[in-house]
């Protein structure tokens, strides 16, 4: 066959929202020119012992009158075998053409880009919960956690015995809820009611 010179996008690859590179499952079966229906060309490579959810995901294309025809959306490592199973021209530029796609994928640069995105990712979404759970935190009118009392009266917090508090919470038949800081983390919170038994002196606005 020669060494084939793979140029330019020969099938879409995309990014999932886990981060890994996909192709569509119908791209590929296109470019092979696979003489047998898709339906029963997939299955075929399915039973080398690809797994649903981990090495594909079937889904359905939208329909543009007819009945939407069934797709997948296959992980680059089942490409790259699929690819090698046709044993033909076809299956190694399309082989030749992931293995240099994974290539570029391992780079520093793209590991380091794809880090720094997640990172950015996970920040963002901790800004908002952060700020969720924040304004959870300053609207609550009758739960406190120790340190926030303890800002309040300008004291500190050590100085609050939270068994005490846990066990007046009991007597009480009051639970003891969680709830996050953006200082401390996940932490008690008891009700204003335990605070005034315990700590009578103590202020709360």
């Amino acid at each position: 066959m020669g060494n084939l010179t793979v140029v330019g996008e020969l099938i879409k690859v995309t990014e999932n929202e886990n981060d890994e590179q996909v192709i569509s499952g119908r791209e590929l079966y296109d470019f092979l020119e696979v003489q047998s229906s898709y339906t029963t060309w997939m299955h075929r490579q399915i039973e080398f012992g690809f797994e649903e959810g981990i090495d594909f995901i079937p889904n359905l294309e939208e329909s543009t009158g007819g009945r939407p025809r069934v797709n997948h959306v296959i992980t680059m490592d089942m490409a790259q075998q699929i690819s090698m199973l046709q044993r033909n021209e076809k299956g190694q530029q399309a082989r030749k053409y992931f293995s240099q796609i994974a290539k570029d994928w391992n780079t520093p640069d793209k590991i380091m880009s794809r880090a720094l995105k997640i990172a950015e990712r996970t920040l963002a979404k901790s800004r908002v919960e952060v700020k969720a759970l924040q304004h959870e935190l300053d609207i609550s009118k009758e739960w406190f956690s120790i340190k926030r009392v303890a800002q309040l009266n300008n004291m500190d917090w050590r100085l609050l015995n939270w068994r005490t508090l846990k066990k007046t919470s009991n007597d009480m038949d009051l639970p003891v809820p969680k709830i996050f800081d953006a200082n401390y983390g996940s932490v008690n919170t008891y009700h204003i009611t335990v605070f005034k038994q315990v700590y009578p002196e103590l202020k709360f606005k």
